[in-house]
């Protein structure tokens, strides 16, 4: 769930405690690894048999995939991603169950939208009320994407009050990255994009204002290098 900005000075939702980056309720999202290994071990061991590894290798997978969210910017444990964890212990091996909810491919166009380099999305480094700061007329998309799971706490600036963010772990990172290829892509059949070589390298354009009658490319902007790079 995506929290929204305060609609209304008057709004009755502005009298709400929100407790969503408060360090005291960190673990209320989400498994710890302690609470995997005291109240999940059985489960976890019969994923291990049918993997044909040891214990610890299995938490070790688990851990790998579906760990890594912080909710504060003290030190605290990650978190596993609930849904995961549980999908993976059911069927007793490891996929991208979360990811299979759902494309980012409205993260994708929300990128575009506001001519973002996706590979900038680590060096953010936000403050509190910009990562609260969602509304329907948000011209950031950092504060979605950081809500919506795509991006973590990855630490924390006293200093200058700036949080850093950054994918919850490498894996989930390879996989929102792959599924961000598919999320171009399918825009790129849609229409809205064309190719051209440049120094050997593929460079996809897509037009600030696409027309069916004039598509001059001197006039488009490049958006993507290699399929990979936003600009």
């Amino acid at each position: 769930v995506t929290k929204f900005g305060k609609v209304s000075v008057f709004s009755d939702l502005n009298h709400l405690n929100d407790i969503s980056m408060d360090p005291r309720y960190y673990d209320i999202c989400g498994l710890t690894e302690k609470e995997i290994r005291s109240n999940l071990s059985g489960d976890v061991e019969a994923m291990a048999r049918n993997l044909g590894v040891q214990p610890e290798d299995a938490y070790a997978m688990l851990k790998e995939n579906y760990d890594g969210y912080h909710f504060s910017e003290d030190d605290t444990p990650g978190m596993y991603n609930p849904f995961s964890i549980l999908n993976a212990l059911d069927k007793k091996k490891l996929g991208s169950y979360w990811f299979e909810t759902g494309t980012p491919t409205y993260l994708v166009e929300l990128l575009k939208k506001h001519n973002y380099n996706l590979s900038d999305l680590e060096k953010e480094e936000p403050t509190a009320d910009e990562l609260n700061s969602v509304d329907s007329t948000s011209t950031n998309p950092i504060p979605v994407i950081y809500q919506s799971g795509y991006l973590t706490i990855k630490g924390y600036d006293k200093e200058f009050s700036l949080y850093k963010l950054g994918y919850p772990n490498y894996v989930f990172e390879f996989k929102f990255n792959a599924s961000a290829e598919i999320a171009l892509k399918q825009i790129e059949d849609m229409g809205y994009a064309d190719k051209f070589k440049e120094d050997g390298r593929e460079v996809i354009c897509i037009g600030a204002n696409y027309s069916s009658e004039v598509r001059n490319i001197d006039s488009w902007k490049v958006s993507c290098i290699d399929s990979q790079v936003w600009a």
